[in-house]
Order: structure tokens, then sequence, then C-alpha cells
């Protein structure tokens, strides 16, 4: 019966005490690998159960009250319409400054501008599962 070298595996003598390639010595337990640097593994994603997708549409105009009426009691889900809802109340007065010739025109398109942006970073914070605030009207509260 033939034994083995258990670092190289080079097949050895019966009556040999230690490997003729790498001279390991055969009574003894082999030495453990070394270990591997820990590897980073990101958290897992929240809001794996469709979620996410709700608190996008969110910001899409009537479909945020669609999401809350889905799912009420989903922290994220009553987040993000929240913040829908203020930023189209934010439109809302925008809209009104329109009345005023030259100046309001300009405050609306620039107003209208901002709107695109955030309705934007909504939705990208959405898509993350982020609960981050808008610029301007996240810090308010509608419900």
């Amino acid at each position: 019966m033939s034994i083995f070298c258990p670092k190289c595996g080079t097949q050895l003598p019966d009556d040999a005490v230690a490997c003729s390639s790498c001279g390991a010595p055969l009574g003894a337990a082999p030495q453990p690998a070394a270990q591997a640097a820990p590897v980073y593994t990101a958290p897992a994603a929240k809001a794996a159960n469709g979620t996410r997708g709700l608190c996008m549409i969110s910001y899409l105009g009537i479909f945020g009250l669609y999401a809350l009426v889905l799912n009420k009691e989903d922290a994220d889900i009553r987040f993000h319409v929240n913040q829908a809802l203020c930023l189209n109340v934010f439109l809302i007065i925008a809209t009104l400054f329109n009345i005023i010739p030259i100046l309001g025109q300009i405050a609306f398109g620039i107003a209208t501008i901002m709107y695109i942006v955030f309705t934007i970073m909504g939705i990208l914070n959405a898509k993350n599962g982020v609960q981050k605030e808008l610029p301007i009207v996240g810090k308010y509260r509608l419900f």
C-alpha cells in the first residue's frame, strides 16, 4: 500500500518519513491554508418584494396615490408618496406665479426645470431603496 505526501501529493514508499519531492514530514498534520482576505459583501437590498417599483411610480402624478392605496403600511412607500405630493404642491404654487407677466413666467420656467430634476432624483432614490429627502420640498410632511 502506497502513501501520498499531504503537501504535494507525490506517491511515496510505505517506509518514507519525509517526502522526496518537497521534503514535508509525513507524520505531521498538514499546514492550514493561509486565510484569504475577507471579501466585502454588500448589504441585502431592501424592498425586494416589489415595493421599489411602487415607490418609483409614486413620482409619476396620480400613480402615487395608487401606490399608497396598494400598500399604505410600508414606510418606504409612505415616504416617497409624501415626497411626490410635496413636489406636486411645489409645482402648483409655481403655476400660480405664471400669472405674473414676464418675471412670473421666468420663475415658472425655472420651477418647472427644478420639478423635473427633483422628480428624477426622487425616482433614482426610490430605485436605490434610500429615503433621501429632496431639496427644498423634502423637509415637509403632508401625512
